[in-house]
């Protein structure tokens, strides 16, 4: 009985994991600036760029597959692959090199915005997606252009549409926002 019970803790705590995924440059050498996240195993990251993200572990083994998705609900992946823990790679769906790992405090740049995806009752992250300050995001499809902005340490999104921008503040406590929480690193 207490194996099962050391073995049940092991499986909370590995799943408690958030899969990161952190842009890097182009030789591996250093964070860059850009969009990264990460995401609980076998959760939906609703994400900034790519629609949907979808993450988990390879059975007793060091690896993550990744899957995106256009849609919102990680439904028919457009892009699959695999990643090892621990190492950078290039992901050819987003055109970007990530640096992987698990953990569930993430390292994320100071001054970034961050969306973070949490429970029902706030206590456990899900996912999140962050934007250094000042990174542009545009989408060609609506003709749509996004900078995510950290001014005095709060979130703000300047969206410009035909030339037409709108600066609006974007920091949400979670408990009235269905769990959501944008904040700006510090």
């Amino acid at each position: 009985m207490k194996c099962f019970f050391i073995l049940l803790l092991v499986i909370i705590c590995v799943r408690s994991q958030l899969i990161n995924y952190i842009p890097y440059s182009d030789d591996c050498s250093s964070i860059v600036n850009g969009v990264g996240f990460g995401l609980l195993p076998f959760n939906c990251l609703l994400n900034t760029t790519t629609g949907s993200i979808y993450s988990f572990n390879l059975y007793d083994q060091p690896y993550v597959n990744i899957s995106s998705s256009h849609g919102e609900y990680c439904d028919d992946p457009v892009s699959t692959q695999i990643f090892k823990l621990g190492t950078c790679g290039y992901y050819k769906y987003s055109k970007t090199n990530y640096y992987v790992y698990q953990s569930d405090q993430p390292e994320v740049p100071a001054n970034s915005y961050i969306f973070e995806q949490y429970d029902s009752a706030c206590a456990t992250r899900q996912s999140y997606w962050y934007a250094t300050n000042g990174t542009v995001v545009v989408d060609y499809k609506q003709n749509i252009k996004t900078t995510y902005l950290c001014i005095s340490y709060q979130p703000f999104t300047n969206i410009c549409t035909n030339g037409n921008c709108v600066l609006t503040p974007m920091g949400t406590p979670c408990e009235n926002s269905g769990g959501v929480i944008i904040t700006c690193t510090v």
